[in-house]
């Protein structure tokens, strides 16, 4: 699946949620939910620096997939084209290094 069909998935996806769930995901839902699983990546990396837990990658690829999957509906609400963006900023980022 490339971008383009991800970006779209993740706004099919949305859609039924809105429709199913009988609320609108407006960008401050969408955002809240991007920060709790930020926040969720956040405690899995202090745990593991203080020691109290071993690293537990599965946890850590599941919040940062989630974080994506916010980050897309995000863009899709404001009509962004994710591949594009990215695209173009990588270009500026090569540019730099």
């Amino acid at each position: 699946m490339n971008i383009k069909e991800f970006q779209q998935e993740v706004k099919k996806v949305f859609e039924i949620f809105s429709k199913t769930k009988n609320t609108k995901m407006d960008s401050e839902h969408l955002f809240i939910h991007l920060v709790e699983e930020i926040g969720e990546i956040a405690r899995e990396l202090v745990n593991e620096k203080i020691g109290r837990s071993e690293t537990r990658k599965e946890k850590i690829a599941e919040e940062i997939a989630d974080a994506i999957i916010f980050l897309v509906a995000i863009a899709d609400y404001y009509g962004i084209d994710i591949e594009k963006i990215l695209e173009k900023d990588l270009e500026k980022i090569k540019k730099i290094a």
